[in-house]
């Protein structure tokens, strides 16, 4: 029953999200032209430790149009994929503050088969030449596959890529 409140939440958090960005201002503050070397970049690749992969990985992360980006993630025994968005006007060389929903498939032989679903709530910090940095930090519900239960924890993530 914890595990339905918990996607239940999620889900209405993830959709106020997803609303409010599509009334706002939220969208790019940068100029898109490709001869501008200080445009907005919309893709990523980045390590990770934690987020949409279960220990190390990398991601690929996009963001759409009004704030909203998706990313997909590989990791040591594990992938995920997830969905963030930003509550304010995505900027460079500021912090950009997001929340968002996650879920990855663990594969672990030795400790178990597993799916968690994360809520991260968290900054990104995208510098104007490529760089980004992001932490994030939140609740975390995992489902065990083979011992059929639920257990709840924090969770967190640690995020360094380049943007193209």
């Amino acid at each position: 029953m914890k595990i339905k409140k918990f996607i239940f939440t999620s889900i209405v958090l993830l959709y106020t999200i997803i609303s409010y960005s599509q009334n706002s201002t939220v969208g790019f503050s940068n100029k898109s032209d490709k001869k501008n070397p200080d445009r907005f970049r919309k893709n990523s690749i980045s390590y990770n430790i934690h987020g949409t992969t279960q220990f190390l990985g990398i991601s690929y992360e996009r963001i759409l149009a009004k704030g909203i980006s998706v990313e997909a993630g590989l990791g040591i025994l594990s992938f995920g994929v997830g969905i963030k968005g930003y509550l304010y006007k995505i900027t460079n060389d500021k912090i950009n503050y997001h929340i968002g929903l996650s879920s990855i498939y663990c594969a672990d032989p030795i400790i178990s088969y597993s799916v968690k679903n994360y809520l991260p709530i968290g900054a990104t910090y995208f510098w104007s030449k490529g760089l980004l940095i992001s932490a994030d930090f939140g609740p975390l519900g995992r489902y065990d596959l083979e011992r059929k239960d639920n257990k709840f924890s924090l969770y967190g993530n640690i995020k360094v890529g380049w943007r193209f």
